[in-house]
């Protein structure tokens, strides 16, 4: 175990019962009075992409019902902290359990949410590490979770690394999950879905943001075999594709002219699409051939009927 470094104390490996989960860290951070990252501020990140604004908006309608209060959330992708100052905005929080891959994002968030008034005092604990092997190091554990959490995973079958979790093939616990849903880029989410629901609590709710680049009913076959239930749709928003996220790996999909749309709302096949992403070079000032699809932001209860 490496000495506390002033802000948390950090576990560079877990290895519990012959299982190695890497790069986990454990932190808990505002126990110790440090100074290592008060310099850091939400200016380290670039304006909120329209996934985070879709998940805010789901956040405050769901606040103005007291959906929140008097929970501890977790986030599995706390990146900056935006979220979780949201969701304590009036949310009456009871604490915060943050997860990220990156250690220099869980640094941020924790100076973000020291300085902000209404999550201060609120007791912060933070997992550096894959969601997925994280949530398997919590069951190992048998560590509570808490009641409220929210997911923004990625969703490719590429590799890609955000700060929200690690997709790629270097994770162990994400070998169950990749021959039914890698195929639709759904890896990461089925993985954490499957494991909060094996160690929450009956009264675990969860927002999720999906992209509807996937059908909704597969949506439901995730969340049905996962051991969720839709409660409701809170949010429901077209949004921008991103240049720098390919789409190759939606290729070989069935085509139902529904996933994306051009600028006018026109739906483009998946082909287009493809083609207007991979045309784009952002080293060449060149008109972007902007590419849309939709996004859901789904309330989900626990299937107690399956679990049990």
């Amino acid at each position: 175990m490496s000495e506390p470094n002033g802000e948390y104390d950090y576990y560079p490996n877990i290895i519990e019962e012959g299982v190695t989960f890497p790069g986990i860290a454990i932190g808990y951070l505002g126990l110790i009075d440090g100074d290592r990252v008060t310099h850091l501020t939400t200016e380290d990140f670039q304006m909120e992409d329209p996934w985070s604004i879709a998940m805010r908006q789901a956040i405050n309608k769901v606040n103005s019902d007291g959906w929140f209060a008097g929970h501890t959330m977790l986030e599995l992708g706390i990146g900056d902290g935006r979220n979780v100052r949201e969701a304590a905005n009036g949310g009456k929080l009871a604490g915060i359990v943050g997860v990220d891959v990156d250690a220099y994002k869980i640094d941020v968030a924790e100076a973000n949410l020291k300085s902000d008034s209404n999550t201060a005092s609120l007791p912060r604990t933070y997992y550096e590490g894959d969601a997925v092997s994280v949530l398997e190091y919590l069951g190992m554990k048998q560590t509570a979770v808490p009641d409220r959490a929210l997911m923004c995973l990625p969703q490719s079958n590429d590799g890609l690394q955000t700060s929200t979790a690690d997709a790629s093939d270097d994770f162990p616990a994400h070998a169950p999950f990749r021959p039914d849903w890698d195929h639709l880029g759904l890896r990461l989410n089925a993985g954490a879905l499957t494991r909060l629901a094996e160690i929450a609590s009956p009264q675990t709710e969860t927002l999720v943001i999906l992209s509807d680049r996937i059908p909704a009913e597969i949506h439901s076959l995730l969340f049905e075999q996962t051991g969720w239930q839709i409660e409701s749709i809170v949010v429901h928003e077209r949004v921008r594709q991103d240049f720098d996220t390919k789409l190759d790996w939606m290729s070989h999909l069935q085509d139902d002219g529904q996933r994306f749309f051009d600028e006018t709302g026109l739906p483009l096949s998946i082909e287009e699409a493809v083609g207007r992403i991979n045309a784009f070079d952002p080293l060449q000032n060149q008109a972007k051939l902007d590419v849309y699809h939709d996004v859901t932001v789904y309330r989900l209860k626990l299937n107690t009927d399956r679990l049990a």
